[in-house]
């Protein structure tokens, strides 16, 4: 049997500036602003930079929020980063004693690699006009010998994305960048005698709620706004009834669109809210798991719904 040659890197190329990644494998920041169906079948990805970041949006991600996360983690005000970044000035004060941000970064974000990669992605492609071109060549990228190599770059694409998740996920950085706080799962029976009431409440008391009230106008796709509303919610309400029990349509999709989420990410992110007209035994014939989570309780009353709801987005 006779090993590969390795390279150890690919070369992410924005309008004409490459940008090179010394690494044996592609971290999946690298492959977020594409999708398999760009890749040419030989030896790279291309689409454009609108493209690129629009991709990357719908992981809930911008460039604002990315240097909120990363001003948050080296001690820096995000206006300061911004600073930097657009301007180079890697000052913090006027006799530079302290540490520079660039140094800061470094130090840091020393754990959260996958951070950084996307934070230089999207430096590069916010400075980009829409069509200009963004492409990945992998074709120097191999494993050490013939048996072990990729059968088709979906292999590398699905394999990359799983170890982005994983490693992301110790960051929480998809889940600090959703734009909604609570996706409210519910049967549309119980929308004007509780859920209606529920998601106003959460409104009055500042808490970004997906309701589709609030969120769906007209020729929206009922099927792509709930994904998407899914994809940029932090939590799930799951308002569980008689008639969410035996609704076997859209409620139920949901939910195991939630449960799907909370196996990957490895996090809890369903919060039940059991309504007067259930009792413990229907909801564990509906689902065990779901029986035995802790629960807030329509009778307990809105009040007492709301201010544990709070107290779940500080925890």
């Amino acid at each position: 049997m006779t090993n590969k040659s390795v390279a150890n890197h690919a070369v992410l190329t924005i309008s004409g500036f490459p940008h090179i990644l010394s690494s044996w494998d592609i971290p999946f920041t690298f492959l977020m602003p594409f999708s398999p169906d760009e890749y040419n079948g030989i030896t790279f990805f291309e689409t454009t930079a609108k493209k690129a970041i629009d991709r990357i949006k719908e992981y809930g991600i911008n460039i604002e929020k990315l240097e909120k996360k990363i001003a948050e983690i080296i001690e820096v005000s995000p206006r300061t980063l911004k600073k930097f970044r657009l301007t180079g000035i890697d000052k913090l004060t006027k006799d530079d004693e302290e540490l520079p941000i660039e140094g800061r970064i470094e130090y840091s974000i020393s754990e959260h690699p996958d951070l950084c990669n996307l934070y230089d992605i999207m430096k590069l492609l916010v400075k980009c006009r829409p069509n200009d071109k963004v492409m990945l060549d992998i074709r120097e990228i191999y494993t050490p010998s013939e048996d072990e190599g990729y059968k088709d770059i979906s292999d590398l694409f699905e394999e990359s994305k799983s170890d982005y998740k994983k490693s992301i996920t110790t960051v929480n950085l998809l889940e600090d960048f959703k734009e909604y706080d609570y996706f409210i799962c519910h049967d549309s029976n119980d929308k004007k005698h509780f859920v209606e009431p529920l998601a106003k409440a959460l409104k009055r008391k500042k808490m970004k709620v997906w309701y589709d009230k609030f969120v769906l106008k007209a020729g929206d796709s009922l099927t792509e706004k709930i994904d998407e509303g899914l994809r940029k919610s932090k939590f799930g309400i799951v308002v569980i009834s008689k008639k969410f029990i035996n609704n076997s349509s859209w409620p139920r999709d949901e939910f195991i669109s939630l449960r799907t989420r909370e196996r990957v990410t490895g996090k809890k992110l369903i919060v039940p809210i059991w309504r007067k007209d259930v009792t413990y035994r229907r909801v564990a014939e509906y689902n065990l798991e779901l029986a035995d989570r802790f629960a807030l309780l329509e009778k307990n009353g809105l009040k007492k719904i709301l201010n544990d709801l709070e107290i779940k987005l500080k925890t």
